[in-house]
């Protein structure tokens, strides 16, 4: 909630961020997506158990950075320790999106993983975690399924689609 409140105070600075590197209309359309996604998680998290994933690992995609942050946020609310590595070409783009909205503030369990090389964000932070979100290239997502742990929850949204994940409790039918 506080999240979405500071997105809304904050429009105009994100906008600019955002800007520097995506057209008004994707921006704009990026901005509402953040918005909606955070509106509905409102409405979702009367279904979500205790939190128990201790350590949750994710690549970010080099596009949308302003939405990628938003299910990054959204994901370390299922764990205790949530570590985000975004693109190298927009790294500064989420931290200065993060740095406006204080993120830390509200999430000081969620880590933005800066400057560090993928096999160093793979041996550190994938290889322990015990769940992964990977979003690329499927030959890619095999490699780094190869070094996370036994039982630890893998997930791949490939290239340009949003994911979805229904739980055991869940009802097919309705999602």
């Amino acid at each position: 909630n506080n999240v979405l409140e500071k997105l809304n105070a904050h429009e105009e600075e994100i906008m600019k961020v955002l800007l520097s590197i995506e057209s008004r209309d994707t921006a704009a359309d990026e901005f509402m997506c953040a918005v909606n996604c955070l509106n509905g998680a409102q409405k979702e998290s009367a279904y979500w158990g205790e939190n128990g994933i201790n350590t949750f690992a994710s690549f970010m995609a080099v596009n949308l950075p302003l939405f990628g942050l938003t299910l990054g946020l959204l994901s370390s609310l299922a764990a205790k320790e949530t570590f985000i590595r975004p693109a190298s070409d927009t790294q500064d783009i989420v931290c200065a999106i993060s740095e406006i909205l204080r993120i830390q503030d509200d999430f000081p369990c969620f880590h933005i993983v800066k400057d560090v090389g993928r096999q160093d964000f793979l041996d550190k932070y994938v290889a322990v975690a015990d769940a992964v979100y990977f979003v690329g290239e499927y030959s890619n997502a095999k490699k780094v399924q190869a070094i996370t742990k036994p039982n630890a929850l893998f997930m791949f949204s490939g290239t340009g689609i949003n994911p979805m994940i229904v739980s055991e409790t869940g009802d097919v039918s309705l999602a």
